[in-house]
């Protein structure tokens, strides 16, 4: 599955003058550049993985809506820096940004980016409970977990406790230990720029859809009580 998304070098030279030219003047000098290399391709590339998931186990909405900004706030940072050097957007069940039952990122960047699926960064009125069925429902959760390894993904740990939480000590030695620790539950794979420029991003980012869908809705089922 190859799209046709209109990324070429030109996109990662503009992240790339961005990065070293971070103001309005030289934006706005750019803005077509912008619209025609960078937000018109990524728009694409959020539309075309959400077609690709239209039967598969995990059906996502996504497109103009769903992508993010480039401004940054700047109210509450010391760094004035006003724009993103980087692009991002969601993939959601109902194509809004602020559903929250589990979501896809595509994150392009100068270098080529990510892509990651799953729950991020959870409240701990939100973990409890899925920290309580993976305890409860510890067989099912090692097949999820088995079940990411034989399609050779793994949960990210960029977002885990030191320490077990508060009110699992007890659980230390549980087989899914290092899972109680987590406050995102996330999968992730690095993309290149060449993905990008020759559309392979699409089945990329569909097939890790599909491959996280067990994941997430284990964390959606616990999520809703």
């Amino acid at each position: 599955m190859t799209a046709t998304l209109g990324f070429s070098t030109a996109t990662f030279t503009f992240l790339r003058g961005l990065a070293e030219n971070n103001d309005k003047a030289w934006f706005d000098a750019r803005r077509d550049d912008y619209e025609r290399h960078v937000r018109g391709p990524f728009v694409e590339a959020l539309e075309a993985a959400a077609d690709a998931t239209v039967g598969g186990p995990w059906e996502l909405h996504g497109g103009r809506e769903t992508m993010f900004r480039i401004n940054r706030d700047v109210r509450f940072s010391k760094d004035k820096s006003p724009y993103k050097t980087a692009v991002g957007g969601l993939l959601t069940p109902t194509g809004d940004k602020r559903d929250n039952a589990g979501v896809a990122y595509l994150h392009l960047a100068d270098g080529g980016g990510f892509l990651a699926c799953g729950h991020h960064q959870l409240s701990p009125a939100r973990l409890a409970p899925v920290r309580d069925q993976i305890i409860e429902r510890a067989a099912e959760f090692t097949a999820v977990v088995d079940g990411l390894a034989d399609r050779h993904r793994a949960l990210s740990d960029d977002d885990s406790l030191r320490a077990m939480p508060r009110g699992y000590s007890e659980y230390a030695g549980h087989e899914h230990a290092e899972h109680l620790r987590r406050r995102s539950f996330m999968v992730m794979q690095n993309v290149t720029q060449k993905d990008w420029i020759s559309g392979d991003v699409v089945a990329k980012a569909a097939a890790l859809i599909a491959d996280s869908a067990e994941l997430v809705a284990f964390v959606a089922r616990a999520d809703r009580g």
